[in-house]
């Protein structure tokens, strides 16, 4: 059994598609075919459930699917250990982090690239919901997670770095004074956020705990245009106060009884962490100031 048996493999059953694997492979249909066939044989099981629709795992193959990670991550590892050693960190690194710490990642990045010039660094977008599959699954070696009404997910490791309250903006016109009671802010028509974002979901939980509705006139997926509507005096709307402080324009309020809080999470596999995750993750923790970093 090779790696490179394991490597296509693996990349058919995250596509679940040969056509999309080859693509991704850069390799001819055929070769992918003929190597999961010949890995098949080699096994005596069936990995996958092949019809003209679709494919799909077999439940040998799901078993086989986790295991074959293990060993790519291994493998990986015993790599860079290699290469560690005689040219200094090398390989790469792949991770997800919310937009509000962008500031910390340019500052972290242009650290680690002085210093290990020789690693690659990959920055993805993931959904919040998929994004503890990704690192359980180790397509992600460490990405920041907030929580909402989520809890920290099973099989990965996690740690808290961010816990802050949330504040109020309001219109520039609207004379809001510098504290605001929940009750009052629930008059104001509402910017909120999608349901799946985690501060939608603080927000919704802190609303429901003081016994108040609200009247939610937009439901947006991006900070700044929630920003850019409550400037247009459309209505109020509730942001991390560090995220508050990015945006000007508007009347910022703090919340008086009812505050949402908004929970930030980094989450990384669990098992051994390759030296370029470990430092460009120990570089990261170091950018976050004293009161995020706990």
């Amino acid at each position: 059994m090779e790696l490179r048996q394991l490597h296509y493999f693996t990349v058919v059953a995250e596509e679940l598609s040969f056509t999309q694997a080859a693509r991704r492979l850069h390799v001819a249909q055929s070769s992918v075919s003929t190597t999961i066939s010949a890995l098949e044989r080699e096994l005596k099981v069936m990995l996958f459930v092949r019809s003209t629709q679709k494919v799909s795992l077999t439940e040998e193959g799901v078993h086989f699917l986790r295991g074959s990670r293990e060993v790519l991550s291994a493998a990986e590892q015993a790599r860079e250990d290699a290469q560690a050693a005689k040219y200094g960190l090398a390989g790469r690194v792949r991770i997800a982090i919310i937009p509000v710490l962008l500031r910390r990642v340019v500052g972290m990045a242009s650290q680690f690239h002085k210093v290990y010039p020789n690693v690659l660094l990959s920055l993805v977008e993931v959904d919040a919901d998929g994004v503890a599959e990704a690192v359980a699954q180790r397509n992600l070696d460490f990405a920041t997670l907030p929580l909402g009404s989520r809890t920290t997910p099973a099989g990965v490791m996690s740690r808290s770095i961010l816990r802050e309250e949330c504040v109020a903006i309001l219109p520039p016109d609207s004379g809001a004074p510098p504290e605001i009671s929940l009750a009052e802010l629930a008059e104001y028509g509402f910017i909120d956020f999608i349901p799946s974002w985690a501060l939608r979901q603080s927000v919704d939980s802190t609303f429901r705990a003081a016994r108040l509705t609200r009247n939610t006139r937009f439901e947006v997926s991006d900070a700044p245009v929630a920003v850019e509507l409550v400037k247009a005096g459309l209505g109020a709307s509730i942001l991390p106060a560090s995220v508050a402080t990015l945006f000007s324009g508007v009347r910022v309020s703090r919340i008086a009884d009812y505050r949402p809080e908004w929970n930030v999470v980094l989450i990384w596999p669990k098992g051994p962490m390759r030296p370029a995750v470990r430092e460009l993750m120990s570089i990261f923790l170091r950018s976050l100031p004293a009161a995020e970093n706990r």
